[in-house]
């Protein structure tokens, strides 16, 4: 920032060998820090009374209400916090001093990386941070929508945003009932021919990423009863507004699926229409199952990823909200499509029931939508009530910190740990969390098919025939190396100062990197880099080969984790010459 190159120019300036200027920054809240210059006329005019060699420094986050204004002087590097409001301090400097004033929009990221006492890298200079209260919240969330919300039948933008559902919902059943009516005529004579479940998979994310992109804007971008049904009870909309979406929406599913059928009436009156159906081999209680944690999956990221907490701190997630809640929506279809073909989502299931108008789909349509709209209302307990703690905050007995950032892994849990990211109590409460949460969510798969459960593995870890155990722990130790440096890489504050996008797109190249891992090492071990991972399913299936491996899935990500700390802290971030003062590294190349 301009302030801060200004200020070394000054030390060079009056060619002071060390630097004794001590930026005593009250930060209160995110809102953007101006610095004002003000350069005395003449000695008389000057504060402190000195030539117009020094300059006096005013600094504060600019908030109307609670003004925090303190002053640095340059000559003698003393702090005098001024208890006039920043406007009345600008009419005295204006009166016998020339300002300039720097408005800085990256205060928060500024000061994001900085912790307690710790040099400032580049600059040369040392801050100090000075929290007389606790950080004061740096979000606005919007005000509840109203109840019934019967004054919206005057607004034109109402009546836009149902159009808006109403086609939304015919172009994602057109596309993605198409592709199923697509592959189920290409694989009749080859097993191979088609897209695939993959591709069906994607038909139905990348459908919902395109139009949520499209509509979120106008509607919200729903597209779904039950995140529709979701965002109702977190009062993000009315009752009313709640209805007349659902309504549009499976309106809009008739006429989707009635659009495919008109095109192909032969092929989607053969090969079931789409329909939603409980599969062979399952039972209701396992589709129903099968929905609710789906459609969780779906509301909960569509809760975090247009979170006003988060949207108020990284300028890009409104943009981006549609690529997570696109992704989620692939993942659940690949995990459940052998089941119910994949619901979560009413009006999706409503579309071809009504169109196809057969006996086995009506059957099990209940499952449709109580299962979804089960989903909806444990993801909205679960994100306002537990995670944002609304409850409680109303009460105001405590504020919750900032998120866990993430981990989902014993192993980045760990490197995080051995970087001073997280306390050791964190971290272990962390791993236990991780493990535990692994046991429910395979006990969860195993619950829902047992016999194929059984059948396969369990999904467990192990080394592959053909492998020896320390081929294995070297494929763990290099691919966990792999993600937790994408980890420090992508979390780095110092690459989040400069680039104010880096925190949203952080879970892009970190899921890329399992990905990737996965790619190299599913032939080896199966893949674990994740202890819980491997502990979860080994606990579940309980058989000898995955616990006579098992201890490869706890070192070799141990073991990947702290090379990772160390390579990331203490070699490209120099993190103890640095404590040492004995050199400042340049940018890296």
């Amino acid at each position: 920032p301009s302030c801060i190159i200004d200020l070394i120019q000054l030390q060079e300036e009056r060619k002071k060998k060390k630097p004794n200027i001590i930026l005593n920054i009250f930060l209160k809240r995110s809102g953007p820090l101006i610095a004002v210059r003000s350069t005395p006329r003449d000695p008389a005019a000057s504060p402190n009374g000195r030539s117009a060699g020094g300059s006096t420094w005013t600094a504060c986050t600019w908030d109307p209400a609670e003004p925090v204004v303190g002053n640095f002087d340059s000559v003698n590097g003393i702090d005098r916090k001024a208890s006039a409001s920043f406007e009345e301090h600008i009419r005295r400097c204006n009166s016998r001093e020339t300002v300039d004033m720097i408005v800085i929009r990256a205060a928060k990221a500024l000061l994001g990386h900085q912790r307690n006492g710790k040099e400032w890298g580049e600059t040369g200079m040392t801050k100090e941070v000075v929290a007389e209260h606790p950080p004061a919240k740096d979000y606005h969330d919007p005000p509840p929508a109203p109840l019934l919300g019967v004054g919206e039948l005057k607004l034109w933008s109402f009546y836009r945003a149902v159009i808006a559902e109403f086609i939304a919902t015919l172009l994602f059943l057109y596309v993605t009932v198409a592709t199923i009516i697509g592959y189920k005529v290409q694989s009749q004579n080859d097993k191979c021919g088609g897209v695939g479940i993959l591709g069906i998979a994607w038909a139905f994310g990348g459908m919902i990423f395109v139009l949520v992109y499209c509509t979120a804007g106008i509607s919200g971008g729903h597209i779904n009863p039950a995140v529709t049904f979701g965002l109702f009870l977190a009062r993000k909309v009315s009752l009313l507004r709640a209805v007349f979406y659902m309504v549009a929406q499976c309106l809009g599913a008739i006429c989707g699926v009635g659009i495919v059928k008109g095109i192909m009436k032969h092929q989607f009156n053969r090969l079931g229409g789409g329909a939603n159906v409980v599969a062979p081999g399952y039972s209701k209680g396992t589709a129903l199952g099968a929905e609710i944690i789906g459609t969780f999956l779906l509301v909960y990221t569509v809760f975090s990823a247009t979170d006003p907490k988060r949207r108020a701190r990284d300028s890009h997630v409104p943009v981006l909200a549609p690529l997570p809640i696109g992704f989620a929506v692939f993942m659940v279809h690949l995990a459940t499509i052998p089941i119910t073909g994949t619901g979560i989502n009413p009006a999706r299931s409503f579309g071809p029931a009504v169109i196809y108008n057969r006996h086995k789909p009506w059957h099990d349509h209940w499952i449709f939508w109580v299962g979804p709209f089960v989903g909806a209302l444990a993801a909205a307990v679960y994100h306002q009530h537990v995670l944002r703690a609304a409850n409680v905050k109303t009460l105001g007995s405590f504020r919750s910190s900032r998120s866990n950032c993430g981990h989902i892994n014993p192993a980045v849990t760990l490197g995080l740990f051995l970087a001073r990211k997280v306390s050791l109590l964190r971290a272990v409460m962390y791993m236990v969390a991780q493990c535990l949460g692994a046991i429910c969510g395979v006990g969860i798969v195993k619950g829902i098919m047992k016999h194929q459960f059984n059948a396969f593995g369990g999904g467990a870890n192990s080394v592959a025939a053909g492998y020896s155990k320390g081929t294995a722990l070297g494929a763990e130790i290099i691919g966990t190396f792999v993600l937790v440096y994408t980890v420090f890489s992508a979390t780095d504050p110092k690459r989040s100062a400069r680039d104010s996008h880096v925190p949203v797109l952080a879970p892009l190249p970190i899921g890329f990197a399992v990905f990737m891992v996965h790619l190299a090492t599913i032939p080896i071990t199966g893949t674990g880099i994740n202890p819980a991972r491997s502990f979860g399913a080994a606990v579940i299936y309980n058989q000898h080969k995955p616990w006579h491996d098992h201890w490869i899935f706890w070192v070799g990500p141990f073991v990947g984790a702290l090379a990772a700390a160390v390579y990331h802290q203490y070699v490209l971030r120099a993190a103890a010459l640095k404590a040492l003062g004995s050199f400042r590294s340049s940018r890296s190349n």
